[in-house]
This record gives structure tokens, sequence and C-alpha cells, in this order.
């Protein structure tokens, strides 16, 4: 293998990324990154550090715009993703696709000692900003399916570069979690808890509708939940952990209480999910 690669486990269904190319990073001693800088003096060698630019790769964003930034976002160098990789696809028990998709810096500040923590407000404000803007951005290629945002902390977690720093991981895969979730809101059980909150099998038209339809036969409650899923639309928000629930019907009164009943059904569903097993382990 070349280029960097998604793979899935098929135990778990979790998307990794597999990025030969990081192992090329630099790796500066974070002790005499310390040593080194300070709140006037740029630290030697930093590519984040001001002055410096020319040792990053061409910037997508810079706040203010100017000669005096306070905010930078490059592409990493060392990008586990690539855009230029190839649309590469192999499903089967083993599913694999190409390393295609995003990987920046946001450099968060210029000073190479200072931590988010000690950042003033509307400084972060910016970070943020930078965040929104970029994913924003990403998210207008239909490539990408998933954006991240990270931040290690210290040479434990990864960290090859002292300077305040995050990075945007942008995918063309949905992580399994989110895969899951998905799932949930468009399963049949879900769609039959919605039907009940609605109270439509207490309708008489919709009763009515049921009986034209098949003839009176199987249950009520399956027929419901099947009528509803034909409307329903649920897709992962690119920019976040958000899940967005839509409905479709001729009447957008009914679309709306749908859509709300759905997201409520939703939460029940979750907090079902947690609060059972510690129900089952008390009655033990």
């Amino acid at each position: 293998m070349h280029g960097s690669e998604l793979r899935q486990d098929p135990a778990t269904k979790e998307w990794v990324v597999i990025a030969p190319g990081r192992s090329q990073r630099p790796h500066a001693s974070i002790a005499t990154e310390k040593r080194q800088a300070t709140a006037s003096t740029p630290a030697q060698d930093c590519p984040f550090c001001p002055g410096h630019e020319a040792m990053t790769p061409a910037e997508l964003l810079r706040i203010p715009v100017g000669p005096h930034w306070r905010v930078r976002v490059v592409p990493n160098k060392f990008g586990a993703l690539t855009p230029d990789a190839g649309p590469e696809r192999h499903d089967g028990f083993f599913r694999t696709v190409a390393g295609a998709g995003y990987h920046e810096v946001i450099i968060e500040h210029p000073r190479h000692d200072i931590e988010m923590a000690d950042m003033p407000e509307e400084h972060i404000l910016r970070v943020l900003h930078a965040y929104r803007q970029r994913q924003i951005e990403l998210c207008r290629d239909p490539l990408v399916q998933y954006v991240v945002i990270f931040r290690n902390y210290g040479e434990q977690a990864g960290t090859s570069i002292l300077h305040p720093h995050s990075q945007l991981l942008a995918t063309p895969v949905v992580p399994g979690y989110m895969a899951t979730q998905v799932d949930i809101i468009k399963s049949d059980h879900l769609a039959q808890q919605v039907a009940a909150a609605l109270k439509l099998d207490q309708s008489p038209a919709v009763v009515q509708q049921w009986k034209t339809a098949t003839e009176g036969k199987g249950s009520l409650q399956l027929w419901l939940g099947e009528l509803l899923q034909r409307g329903l639309k649920v897709t992962p928000a690119g920019v976040s952990n958000i899940i967005e629930i839509s409905y479709s019907a001729g009447d957008p009164g009914f679309a709306t209480a749908v859509a709300n009943a759905y997201g409520q059904a939703y939460i029940d569903a979750n907090i079902e999910l947690r609060v059972d097993p510690a129900r089952q382990y008390a009655h033990w």
C-alpha cells in the first residue's frame, strides 16, 4: 500500500485510517521547544510561528487577512487523507476505501507558548469561527460525508509540535456510531413508537385507510410503521455529530408533528438503552 486507506473493522463496523505517511512527521522535543520559545520570540524551526509561513503548505484561511494574522488554517503536510486520492473502493467482508479526504491544521495563535485555556474569549471565538468556516467549505464537496475536529495535548497524546493547534479530518465515510444511530431512527420499532405517540391507530380515518389498503388483514401497528417510514429522511450532518430528521407529507402540520415525534422517540430510545442495563442489574 503506497497511500492512505480507510478500512472497516468487520466486527465493530468502525472505520480506521491507515496512513503510512504519518510516520514521516517531525518529532521535536517538547521540552526543547519550551526552552526556545517565549511570548515574543518564535521557536526555532517551528513551522507554525509567525515569520515561518513558508514552511507550511499554502494556507487555506487567515484571520484577519493581512500580515498580522491571529489564526491560520493550512493543509497538514503529512496528512492522513488527501483530496487527490483515487476513488478506489472494495466491498465484501473486508471493506476498504482509498484515503480520499482532507486533513487540515488550525494554528490557533501566533504565540508558541500559550494554551487555549489561557487565551482571551475573543480569541477563542476566532478559533471557533475558523472551525466553522472550514467545516462549511469542506461539506460543499460531495466526497465529504463527515467532518471531525480534534486536538491532541502532550507528547503521550501524539502531539509532535508544541505550538497550539487543532486538526480537522473530512472523510468519505460516516463513523459506525453515526450509522448505527441512523439505523435506530429508521427502525420498524421506532416507527411504531411514533405511530403510538401520535395515536394514529385511534384515528377513524387512518383505520379506514388501513382496512381499504389491506382488507383488514395483518397488524395495524406494522402497517402504520411502514407508512411512516416512506416519508422519513434521516441524514447525518457533515459538520458535526448531528442527525437531521425530516419528513415529507402533503400536510405541513402533519409532517412537522411526525418529525418532532421521531426526534422525541429517538431521545427516549437512547435513554432506555442507557437505563435498561442498570435496571436489569438492580433486578438481579
